[in-house]
């Protein structure tokens, strides 16, 4: 692939079959808001921007056996309505397609190098997944920083075979500066253990999780679709600084000191 594509400031909802076709044998593969499929080694990086995703049956956001994406300052929230799908996930898998034959093949192919920064990512089976089961298939070098990822029916952070750094399926992913919700209930899995507590998530992550926000991050009005932070919040100025200029509203992020986790600054 040799150019850059950008999806950005869009408003994806109600990504559903239609009543009369049902969920499907596999409901995690119908009704995604965004999906890219099959990026490989791509020349510029590609983007996914400042978009709004809502209320999809499966993924609100899906990186599927890609590289080099960039996932920047998304609102996703009331996606993953089925089992297994997450609002935001990464993932690499066996299902590659055969470029010499040009059909579908059990080819395994990696997801590498993508990077998730400041979204905001509300509900879902899993807020968010980074996952490899699949020998062959990779997830290594992603990076995960600024993220607000909570209010899941099961996990916060999903984080299996390669997206826990196993070195059988993946390895170097980091997970910085993210909000996971508060300790206690179901923070997150990590490899095959089930993790309550930000501390206990970041030791036995060997630190690759590191300098979490634990806490509510204190939405203005979440009921009302209002995810701006409250002054309160503990996800204000707690971010690792990186090259974004601007947040999902188009509002400035300070130049100088810390922005903020999540997608609004403000």
């Amino acid at each position: 692939f040799q150019g850059a594509v950008v999806v950005e400031r869009n408003h994806v909802y109600d990504c559903c079959p239609a009543a009369w076709a049902g969920q499907g044998i596999e409901p995690h593969k119908r009704g995604v808001g965004i999906w890219w499929d099959e990026v490989v080694s791509p020349l510029a990086r590609q983007v996914i921007s400042r978009n709004h995703v809502h209320d999809c049956q499966s993924r609100g956001i899906f990186l599927e056996k890609c590289d080099g994406c960039d996932v920047d300052y998304n609102l996703v929230h009331d996606c993953g309505q089925v089992p297994y799908a997450a609002g935001l996930a990464i993932q690499a898998n066996a299902a590659g397609w055969d470029l010499a034959t040009e059909q579908a093949a059990d080819i395994p192919r990696s997801a590498r190098n993508n990077r998730l920064r400041n979204n905001t990512v509300a509900g879902g089976w899993w807020a968010l997944e980074i996952s490899s089961r699949t020998e062959g298939a990779h997830v290594s070098g992603n990076q995960i920083v600024n993220n607000i990822a909570v209010s899941a029916r099961h996990q916060n952070l999903y984080a299996a075979g390669g997206g826990s750094n196993d070195r059988r399926r993946g390895q170097d992913n980091v997970y910085s500066n993210n909000c996971f919700g508060s300790d206690g209930g179901q923070m997150a899995v990590w490899g095959g253990t089930r993790c309550a507590q930000r501390d206990e998530l970041e030791s036995i992550s060997g630190w690759a999780v590191r300098n979490g926000i634990a806490g509510d991050p204190l939405f203005l009005d979440a009921a009302s679709g209002n995810y701006e932070l409250a002054s309160t919040s503990p996800c204000r100025s707690s971010g690792r600084k990186t090259d974004l200029a601007v947040d999902r509203l188009g509002r400035a992020v300070p130049p100088l000191g810390a922005p903020n986790v999540g997608c609004h600054e403000g």
